[in-house]
């Protein structure tokens, strides 16, 4: 079965089901990888935890990295809420759905959940199927697929390091959006000349030491400079004095990572 046999139409995309836009056997060498990675990890999730993501109990062994996950998808959900119209969303690199989930709560808005990993979204429509507005989708998104649709907003969360080339990533997507439209990095890494080759070396020792060492075929180390060629800004600096104010004087669980807002 080859790819054009999977693809649907855009008009034909249901809620409630897993629509497939890709072939699941092009990509299920990553997924096999991933998928062992996140069990050796722990961030292999049973049902009842993704559905209350992002909140996790006291104890949980990655209780601080969700608390900071809530407070950049907080930050995001009333953004997108003061826009105060209707809105079609990409959650690309969606994994169960959780944010997906959350964003479709948003006042007559339309979320379209993307991801290559099938399993997770298996999860995730059996979770979350109830929203009507939410569809689950397997796909490629190099692949000429959304040819009939353009986004308001296309949310990139925790996911922009598996992209081996920030410059076309950031490019197909931008031709994805509407005028005015915007794309979001969040909860992802981004790193000067001078720090990426130290976290290069970070990362490969991790993998090593938890046996995955082939996932540095799958992990990148985006810089700054991939993002000089496009309009964006900096919603939330981590760094910056209001940031390590709120994390130090008033124990507030920030996320380490940039939220970066490109226009198309």
């Amino acid at each position: 079965m080859n790819e054009a046999s999977l693809k649907n139409t855009n008009d034909k995309l249901q809620p409630g089901r897993l629509n497939f836009l890709s072939n699941p056997e092009n990509h299920k060498t990553f997924e096999e990888i991933y998928r062992g990675l996140r069990q050796t990890e722990g961030r292999h999730y049973d049902d009842q935890t993704v559905a209350q993501l992002p909140d996790v109990p006291h104890g949980h062994p990655f209780f601080e990295e969700w608390r900071m996950r809530k407070d950049s998808m907080k930050r995001l959900y009333n953004y997108l809420r003061r826009k105060r119209r209707s809105l079609t969303i990409l959650d690309l690199g969606c994994g169960n759905g959780w944010l997906a989930h959350r964003l479709a709560h948003l006042p007559h808005s339309t979320v379209y959940a993307l991801d290559k990993n099938q399993a997770e979204l298996e999860q995730s429509v059996r979770l979350f199927s109830e929203q009507e507005n939410l569809m689950a989708i397997y796909g490629d998104i190099f692949a000429e697929i959304f040819d009939d649709t353009r986004f308001d907003s296309i949310i990139l969360a925790s996911v922009v390091q598996y992209f081996k080339d920030t410059q076309s990533l950031i490019g197909r997507l931008i031709r994805l959006l509407k005028p005015e439209g915007e794309l979001h990095i969040l909860d992802s890494p981004i790193y000067s000349e001078h720090s990426a080759p130290a976290a290069r070396q970070r990362s490969y020792d991790y993998f090593e030491r938890i046996g995955y060492p082939v996932m540095m075929h799958y992990y990148f180390h985006h810089r700054w400079e991939a993002l000089s060629d496009f309009d964006y800004t900096i919603k939330y600096n981590p760094n910056a004095w209001q940031s390590r104010f709120q994390r130090k004087f008033m124990n507030r669980m920030l996320s380490p990572f940039p939220w970066i807002v490109i226009y198309s």
